[in-house]
């Protein structure tokens, strides 16, 4: 507990970071970068400085106590000092950052049990 641990996978030449840190220092480059889906501006741009993916993933976004049975949705965000103090995590948000601080970098908001090839 109370430790994050980041890893960096390599398959076949594709280079995949899970950074799970909330800091952004000694993130090494990958094509896949998987990362937490609530942070500021400033962060989101110096992960995407130092690691310089074609695509990102959020995690940690959703709810995990939704049943598979129904479709997944957003958990809770940090509280807010601003009304409404409590809000769910916004992926639109989230994919405005990455864009925002990497122009041609994909996102992919995942779906439960759904395939994907890259």
């Amino acid at each position: 507990m109370d430790t994050c641990l980041s890893f960096l996978i390599t398959f076949k030449g594709l280079r995949i970071l899970v950074w799970s840190s909330t800091h952004t220092d000694h993130a090494e480059a990958a094509d896949v970068l998987i990362c937490r889906a609530v942070s500021g501006q400033r962060w989101y741009t110096e992960i995407m400085k130092n690691v310089q993916p074609r695509l990102v993933i959020p995690s940690h976004w959703d709810d995990m106590f939704r049943p598979f049975s129904e479709p997944s949705r957003p958990f809770f965000s940090p509280p807010n000092l601003a009304l409404p103090p409590i809000q769910r995590i916004d992926l639109g948000e989230f994919e405005g950052k990455i864009k925002k601080a990497s122009p041609g970098c994909e996102v992919l908001l995942p779906e439960r049990f759904k395939e994907y090839a890259y």
